[in-house]
């Protein structure tokens, strides 16, 4: 039998370790019903008290099996033993049901945000163990995943989602699951077990049994830990020469100094490319290495001055590479239903009003010419490919403000709409993980 003082005083260290992030918080707990979320559960709910944790537990349905309402009402009778509030809340799938588990997983932290933005939570935290970590290094070295794949999940990590940047921290990745089934023993709980996890067509199944060998997962362990401390060393490096050489302005344009970007290695280049594109883009994915080679030659070709990749437009100069956003279909135009509201992936936006018919879109050729030829704005110097995608806003078809051309209608646009680039938080930390 496991010791469970030694797994609670484990858990408390974690706590202390990263009370910044922690102490004094509002806590969302993502709950599926099994050991790993119920245990995490069980251990914040002995230290809420100690560590005053305002603790909300969420459970989402995704209506993928048929026992997943019953499951639901089981979570939401532990919780209510432990006196932790609880919600189920409820995903309509998609009627097509390619890559089902991957629209579930993106629909989960969306709904999750969702209701973060409501109960004004802090962050979320999920039950992700040192069993979960062998398993995704296993699947990731089968799909010849690079450095960042291979250092596997970060216990502190941000999700860019539909609706704001989701915090989210994992404090069991370094606990064993037995040592998780313990403690709902021990805390008389039982558990649901999720039948897919038995089924092999799905790859961390498969991988499951392979981590089950004692000797493989202890190897296992020290190669992840190897990998995410490489990592670590790695993106600590590059920051610094990304603070000196890459600037952004608020308008989502990135410089990168010409020199810098030359003269590092090819890893190197392709591994800023990779998360510059995923920020100027507005892409959920990195770009295939295929795209990101193509960049890399067009960087070093002197005959290429202008191209576009990846959703982004690449101007070169003598000293400088300009990064804009290129203009495409999917760009979309949105009506800003909640508090905040992630808008092409690059901009969060917080709505302080309840004007319920505000929209947001990118501004387009024809209404910036439009508004400078009725002296609303003046032309500006800013490349002509980025004023088309910055973000307007419009109460039904009328322009009610563009603040990166500083125009606002009246100064109720001006007070009660805020915008910024999500680049702040993600760019400067290289261990930010996005869905």
């Amino acid at each position: 039998m496991r010791n469970l003082n030694l797994i609670e005083k484990k858990f408390e260290n974690f706590i202390i370790k990263n009370s910044k992030y922690i102490v004094n918080k509002k806590i969302g707990i993502g709950v599926s019903g099994g050991p790993d979320s119920l245990s995490l559960a069980i251990l914040l709910n002995k230290y809420k008290t100690k560590y005053n944790l305002d603790l909300f537990a969420f459970t989402v349905d995704h209506q993928l099996r048929i026992e997943s309402q019953k499951e639901a009402q089981f979570v939401k009778s532990c919780m209510d033993k432990l006196s932790i509030c609880h919600k189920t809340i409820v995903w309509k799938k998609p009627h097509s049901q390619h890559n089902i588990l991957e629209t579930a997983r993106i629909a989960r932290y969306n709904l999750i945000a969702k209701e973060c933005i409501k109960n004004d939570i802090d962050l979320i935290m999920i039950g992700h163990h040192a069993n979960d970590q062998i398993e995704t290094f296993i699947i990731r070295l089968e799909a010849n995943s690079g450095l960042d794949g291979l250092a596997c999940m970060k216990s502190n990590t941000t999700i860019i989602t539909d609706f704001t940047k989701l915090n989210i921290i994992r404090p069991l990745l370094n606990f064993e699951k037995k040592d998780l089934k313990e403690v709902c023993r021990k805390t008389n709980i039982n558990w649901v077990s999720d039948p897919t996890n038995y089924n092999l067509k799905y790859k961390r199944t498969k991988a499951r049994y392979i981590a089950k060998n004692k000797y493989l997962s202890h190897d296992f362990k020290l190669v992840i830990n190897q990998y995410s401390k490489l990592k670590l060393n790695i993106d600590k490096l590059l920051n610094n020469q990304i603070k000196k050489n890459v600037k952004f302005n608020d308008n989502g344009i990135c410089e990168i100094k010409n020199e810098f970007i030359k003269k590092l290695p090819k890893l190197f280049q392709k591994k800023i490319l990779i998360l510059l594109i995923k920020i100027i883009g507005g892409k959920k994915y990195p770009r295939k290495s295929l795209i990101i080679n193509r960049i890399i030659t067009n960087i070093h070709d002197v005959n290429i001055n202008k191209f576009t990749a990846g959703g982004v437009y690449f101007i070169k100069s003598k000293n400088i590479i300009l990064l804009i956003r290129q203009n495409e279909p999917s760009i979309n135009q949105i009506i800003l239903q909640y508090k905040t509201t992630i808008w092409d992936r690059r901009f969060l936006i917080t709505k302080q009003c309840h004007t319920s018919n505000i929209s947001v879109g990118p501004l387009t050729e024809k209404d910036y010419i439009n508004m400078v030829k009725l002296k609303k704005i003046q032309k500006t110097k800013m490349p002509f490919a980025a004023i088309k995608t910055l973000p307007t806003f419009r109460v039904l078809d009328e322009i009610v403000s563009i603040p990166h051309l500083l125009y606002y209608k009246n100064y109720l646009w001006k007070k009660n709409i805020k915008i910024e680039h999500i680049e702040n938080d993600l760019f400067i930390s290289c261990n930010k993980l996005y869905i």
